[in-house]
């Protein structure tokens, strides 16, 4: 089960998971604007278990242009780190904004 299919279990089970979107790296650039910006990419291979080990994870995307930079760098990454595995789908999330109080020292 790779991670989209996950994420479609928990979400029919009554938990709230993020907007996503599925694809080649051609068809999420396409349709990124339908999430809307701000994004996390993240290579969609049920084999590779440790994404942020191969560099296969990219958050804080905040346009097209860093989008195809991402998955351009999740792309290169992921083949020097383990030619054998595939670079063909990739998953986009909705990333929520956060807001920190102010943490001045007074």
């Amino acid at each position: 089960m790779d991670e989209a299919e996950g994420k479609g279990l928990l979400e029919r089970n009554g938990l709230t998971i993020p907007k996503a979107m599925t694809g080649s790296a051609q068809e999420v650039i396409a349709h990124a604007e339908t999430l809307g910006y701000l994004l996390e990419a993240k290579l969609l291979n049920a084999d590779l278990a440790h994404k942020n080990h191969a560099g296969a994870v990219c958050l804080k995307i905040e346009n097209r242009a860093e989008l195809q930079r991402a998955i351009d760098a999740i792309t290169a990454s992921v083949r020097a780190y383990d030619l054998k595995q595939s670079t063909v789908l990739y998953v986009l999330f909705a990333a929520r904004r956060r807001t920190f109080p102010d943490s001045r020292e007074i």
